[in-house]
C-alpha cells in the first residue's frame, strides 16, 4: 500500500477528543408533558421571539421624518431643438395614412 501524502502520519493522526459538555438532563421520552411543561415552553419561545424581533419595533416606532425637500420645477426653455421642433410639426400629419417616406411626409 503506497505512503499517504501530506499530514501528519500515525495512528489516531487528525483525531481530537470531543470537549466535554456540560451535563444536560436526558429528557425520558415515556414521560409525560403536563401543562407546566407546556406553558414553560411557551413563554420561552416567546421570551425568544420578542427578543429577535425588538430591533424591528423599535424601527417601527421612530419616527419618519416629516416633511421632505419640495422640488420646485425646473424651468422650461423657449427654444426648441430642431428634432423637438420636427417632431411638434409631424404631428399635423394624419399618422394613419402616413407611408413612412421622408420623401413627401404629406403625400399618403
Amino acid at each position: 500500500m503506497p505512503p499517504h501524502r501530506g499530514g501528519k502520519g500515525g495512528k489516531g493522526a487528525g483525531r481530537t477528543q470531543p470537549e466535554e459538555q456540560p451535563a444536560i438532563q436526558a429528557a425520558n421520552p415515556t414521560a409525560a408533558v403536563t401543562q407546566a411543561d407546556l406553558a414553560a415552553m411557551e413563554k420561552r419561545n416567546q421570551d425568544m421571539l420578542r427578543d429577535a424581533l425588538a430591533p424591528f419595533h423599535a424601527a417601527q416606532q421612530t419616527p419618519i421624518a416629516t416633511s421632505p425637500a419640495l422640488v420646485k420645477p425646473q424651468p422650461v426653455p423657449n427654444q426648441l431643438s430642431a428634432e423637438a421642433k420636427h417632431l411638434r410639426d409631424f404631428r399635423m400629419y394624419i399618422l394613419k395614412t402616413f407611408n413612412g417616406s421622408m420623401d413627401n411626409p404629406t403625400k399618403a
